[in-house]
């Protein structure tokens, strides 16, 4: 085992030393009494929009109102990087059971500028996890954000679109080759980021590129 290896196992027992998610839930933050599926109390689990299967795009764990919703800011305005291993492993359970079959899993990325500000990608983070417990490659640093984009929450889908035009590029074009990718994100809201570094994928030899984000918009249909 490498030494990176070592050293990212035992960060990951001491993060859920110091952040005990089994104790707490990790949307309300209320004491559960016994072990719940996926550390949420059941009066949060209860209000999840799963998503049943209907939406035609992307494939969710679920919409992106609360609880789900919440878990998401925190995980990407909060510095709660050890949610990460939960929303990774509902993502894991979609996966499956929606049957996918992909050959490496490719996280949306982040301009190495914005990056550094956070000090983390967590889109990154859920496609590691989902790589590790399903057994299958994850590629980082090979799909590249080249240019800065703008925050995109407030602007209308046009200006998204436009915002993310030229956006994306591909260091290596030989590692995807004839590949099949599972592109991972955290929330789908207009596709326009999505769609930029699928194309991007495709020019560079992909053979087909799925889309997997952990929640999306609750208009995204």
């Amino acid at each position: 085992m490498r030494v990176f290896d070592v050293l990212e196992n035992y960060l990951e027992a001491l993060l859920k030393l110091i952040y005990p998610s089994d104790l707490h839930c990790i949307v309300c933050n209320k004491y559960l009494l016994t072990a719940e599926k996926y550390s949420i109390c059941n009066t949060c689990f209860e209000k999840i929009s799963f998503d049943k299967g209907i939406f035609r795009g992307p494939v969710a764990v679920g919409v992106h109102e609360n609880p789900l919703k919440k878990l998401v800011y925190r995980l990407k305005y909060q510095d709660a990087t050890y949610l990460s291993s939960v929303m990774g492993r509902m993502m894991v359970e979609v996966y499956k059971k929606e049957e996918l079959k992909v050959d490496m899993l490719v996280a949306v990325p982040l301009h190495r500028k914005k990056q550094k500000q956070r000090g983390y990608n967590q889109a990154c983070l859920l496609a590691k996890y989902m790589g590790k417990k399903l057994g299958i490659p994850y590629i980082e640093q090979n799909l590249i954000r080249v240019k800065d984009t703008d925050v995109m929450y407030n602007q209308t889908r046009e200006e998204r679109w436009k915002n993310v035009e030229d956006a994306f590029s591909v260091k290596n074009p030989q590692v995807i080759d004839k590949k099949k990718i599972l592109l991972v994100d955290d929330i789908f809201t207009t596709g326009a980021t999505v769609e930029a570094c699928s194309k991007v994928l495709m020019r560079a030899g992909a053979k087909s590129v799925e889309v997997m984000t952990f929640t999306r918009g609750v208009n995204s249909e």
